[in-house]
């Protein structure tokens, strides 16, 4: 866990506010917290609120993961599921 200076509140988002800002869920961001894809600070201790940076998810959805719900890049053989299909 990265720590960051919390003296601009702008740039660090709660996890609901970044659910909303970025259009994910927010058992998204609890799993991404969790997994250790993305830094946190809880300033007020363990039981304190959770302040995200904002650049910390733009990196994760700007970047490539191996992760097969965002995709790698990588096509794999066979046909396109319906949904993909226009």
């Amino acid at each position: 866990m990265d720590h960051y200076e919390t003296n601009d509140p702008a740039k660090y988002l709660t996890p609901a506010n970044a659910a909303v800002r970025f259009g994910l869920s927010l058992s998204t961001i609890y799993a991404w917290k969790r997994e250790g894809r993305i830094s946190f600070s809880q300033p007020g201790g363990p039981c304190g609120k959770i302040l995200i940076p904002e650049d910390a998810i733009q990196r994760l959805l700007r970047v490539p993961s191996d992760d097969p719900r965002f995709g790698s890049g990588v096509r794999l053989s066979g046909p396109a599921p319906k949904w993909m299909q226009s």
